[in-house]
């Protein structure tokens, strides 16, 4: 008795972003290694080639062409904190950011990065929203460390380095 009409329901998209965000960390085929320099200790998240190439095409060269990455099942990302790689990865997994100012700041340099620009575009509004006297200093301090001084705009009266308490 079907008329071949496509029935569309919509209405789970925040369960499966549930159950999807549940397997982070849970295995995958694919590591993202994080490095510190500064203190040499390694954090590994394994996660899905596939689900990380859906929003990125930097992720789907590297994971599969014929890249370095993709023989080894591994990149290394020796710029960025684990935490804020970490608030990256679940973001591909459930499509939501729980970070930190800072830590969302550095989100956002890691999504310019790879290229993911819903995430780019999502955490930079945020961000935006979250500026105030008493942030808006360290914010363009993180933002030029990671090279983002340009894409984070506030107010001009905001920008005054004088107008700040320090903290």
């Amino acid at each position: 008795m079907s008329d071949g009409a496509l029935i569309t329901d919509f209405t789970k998209k925040e369960l499966v972003a549930e159950k999807l965000a549940f397997s982070f960390g849970q295995g995958g085929d694919f590591t993202v290694a994080v490095t510190e320099v500064s203190s040499s200790q390694r954090t590994e998240f394994k996660v899905w080639a596939v689900i990380l190439s859906s929003w990125s095409e930097v992720f789907e060269k590297m994971m599969c062409h014929d890249f370095e990455e993709k023989e080894k099942q591994e990149f290394v990302i020796t710029e960025f904190s684990p935490k804020a790689v970490e608030a990256f990865l679940r973001f591909l997994y459930s499509g939501s950011l729980d970070a930190t100012l800072d830590t969302l700041i550095e989100v956002i340099a890691i999504a310019d990065k790879y290229q993911v620009p819903e995430l780019y575009r999502h955490g930079s509004n945020i961000v935006k929203d979250q500026l105030g006297p008493e942030s808006v200093w360290n914010a363009f301090k993180r933002a030029d460390y990671h090279q983002l001084g340009g894409h984070i705009a506030c107010h001009p009266h905001q920008a005054k380095r004088d107008t700040f308490r320090e903290a």
